[in-house]
């Protein structure tokens, strides 16, 4: 057999050839041509830098060596060597998204002032008064953001002046309540008032109202019962309509249940607009090529949320799947409009 020479790294003659199978004179050969083991570990410095000066036991010895901490630990640097670490990875994902964002939000408030200036021109054509103060004035021209804002609240104050009119004229009004996400993964309720002016419907947008930190029954309850109170409605509100989840059309917790309690008289009635979306989805599932189209949407989501690796994969392309519901009656439009506009990196994120 064989000796290896001293360029000949010992771990590997060993662990190829029994021990025990060696002459005596092969033995003794071997102890003299021994060369230091070439591990770039740290147990002692017998394995790095002395070498290991007798044989005996060595097998004993290299097993303790396997499981020690930093054999280990440079064992899975040598594996990681030349590779991104996946936190890094997260990381840089974070920041680009981040990056990422702040133009968009940038890009938006350019969008939102330039806007407001060709909107002011707008009404300068037409607005003598108007055009002689922007061509007159140096200082004061009314095109900040601040006085922007300060208009914004002023139309708001005088709409809502007019509705409150409205509704001491109405006998009865209703009450529409919807609960939706944002794309900025806030979510936020959506109330409407519905009421009769001159034997003429109207509807009168209120507002939205954030309602992340609380979604249960009684949270977004609360919320409609403050804007009840805010708006003097008293005895006046006879109906409440939501959408059909469970939150919402609860007949023990749900929120029609919960403002039952305080209003007896207040009839709830289910979305007409939701109650056609599920008439229209169940009737598509009856349709085998629709339901497998239908399941592979909800599929895709269900894949990329139940890992947050893979959640955060998406956020590192800067979009969002949205949450199933099918409930939600615009849901399979958003996800199929998703996926066709980022097919591209979610196929690229599936074959990784």
């Amino acid at each position: 057999m064989e000796i290896q020479n001293k360029k000949t790294d010992i771990l590997d003659f060993l662990f190829k050839n029994s021990f025990n199978t060696l002459t005596y004179e092969e033995k003794c050969q071997l102890k003299s041509n021994r060369s230091t083991p070439n591990i770039a570990l740290e147990y002692k410095e017998e394995w790095t830098v002395d070498g290991i000066s007798s044989i005996k036991n060595f097998i004993r010895k290299s097993e303790k060596h396997s499981i020690s901490k930093k054999h280990l630990i440079n064992q899975e640097k040598f594996h990681l060597l030349g590779k991104v670490r996946i936190e890094h990875a997260i990381l840089e994902g974070r920041r680009l998204a981040a990056t990422k964002h702040n133009e968009q939000v940038s890009i938006n408030r350019r969008l939102i002032a330039r806007n407001y200036l060709e909107l002011l021109d707008l009404l300068a054509q037409e607005e003598h008064l108007l055009k002689d103060h922007f061509l007159s004035s140096s200082i004061f021209k009314g095109t900040s953001k601040i006085i922007q804002n300060d208009l914004i609240d002023r139309v708001t104050t005088i709409l809502n002046s007019n509705i409150f009119k409205e509704i001491q004229t109405a006998n009865y009004i209703s009450i529409q309540a919807d609960e939706t996400t944002d794309v900025s993964c806030r979510s936020q309720m959506s109330i409407i008032f519905r009421y009769v002016i001159e034997e003429e419907i109207v509807e009168r947008f209120i507002g939205f109202f954030d309602v992340s930190s609380d979604k249960t029954g009684s949270g977004l309850a609360d919320v409609i019962l403050s804007v009840i109170k805010k708006w003097d409605l008293g005895n006046k509100i006879i109906a409440q309509t939501y959408d059909g989840a469970s939150v919402m059309s609860g007949t023990k917790n749900g929120v029609q249940s919960l403002i039952k309690n305080i209003y007896p008289n207040v009839l709830f009635i289910h979305c007409y607009a939701h109650q056609l979306n599920l008439v229209l989805l169940y009737g598509a599932k009856t349709i085998k090529p629709v339901k497998l189209f239908i399941c592979n949407l909800t599929m895709f989501h269900t894949f990329f949320s139940r890992s947050s690796k893979r959640s955060e994969l998406l956020r590192q392309q800067g979009f969002k799947l949205p949450n199933h519901s099918d409930t939600r009656w615009n849901y399979h439009s958003r996800a199929a409009s998703t996926i066709k506009t980022h097919f591209i990196e979610l196929k690229m994120l599936l074959h990784m």
